[in-house]
């Protein structure tokens, strides 16, 4: 066997070696910056505030792994040569950034039993007006919180504001062809009958990224 053969199979053979190394390691170090990602999603995401640089820094983290994924395959065939692993990194490194702007939200709320509980019993007891809560709270709302409730026979909404009213939660329940949000700034989360919004009228700012603007009436 000539020397240029058993130096080619060397080379094939830690060839070898280094892409089951990286395959073997690759999703699960995206796994744990994804994790990371949701992790600091979490503390930023607010209801009514932007979801503009909460998502653009969580994009940033996420990315990260895809580069250092991309630079490391590069030696070893590009990802031309392996597709499939190539698809599953990236696809990994957009989940934090989906769950950041679409998940985190109506998350906040679906976890929190003081949100159904307000519900049940305000609609129960046909509350109306607003009240002040002094304890816990609602998603990622602490208190002092208000909760304003207005019932128009099967209609009914329950907002879970802060104390300004500015931004918060509602619980929406009736028709849904109507403008639950005249002249504000809403959108509707992943949960039926859930919303988040934000009140420009408490302040001299226009609608945040995220939340779209509704027409009065």
């Amino acid at each position: 066997m000539s020397m240029p053969t058993v130096a080619e199979e060397i080379h094939a053979s830690q060839k070898g070696r280094r892409t089951r190394r990286l395959k073997l390691a690759s999703l699960p170090a995206t796994i744990c910056v994804d994790l990371v990602a949701g992790c600091v999603a979490w503390g930023l995401v607010r209801p009514g505030e932007s979801l503009l640089w909460p998502t653009a820094l969580v994009a940033f983290i996420a990315v990260l792994p895809l580069i250092a994924f991309y630079y490391s395959l590069k030696p070893l065939g590009g990802w031309k040569r392996h597709r499939r692993l190539s698809l599953s990194v990236a696809a990994s490194c957009v989940i934090p950034i989906l769950w950041s702007y679409f998940g985190v939200l109506p998350a906040s709320v679906s976890w929190n039993s003081t949100a159904a509980s307000w519900i049940h019993t305000s609609i129960q007891e046909g509350a109306q007006g607003c009240r002040v809560v002094s304890t816990g709270s609602v998603g990622f709302l602490s208190a002092p919180y208000k909760v304003c409730v207005n019932q128009d026979g099967s209609n009914s909404t329950v907002q879970f504001s802060t104390m300004d009213l500015s931004r918060g939660y509602a619980y929406v329940q009736g028709k849904t062809n109507l403008n639950w949000f005249p002249d504000q700034c809403a959108r509707e989360l992943l949960l039926p009958h859930w919303w988040a919004f934000y009140n420009p009228a408490q302040s001299a700012n226009s609608c945040p990224f995220g939340f779209p603007a509704h027409g009065g009436g």
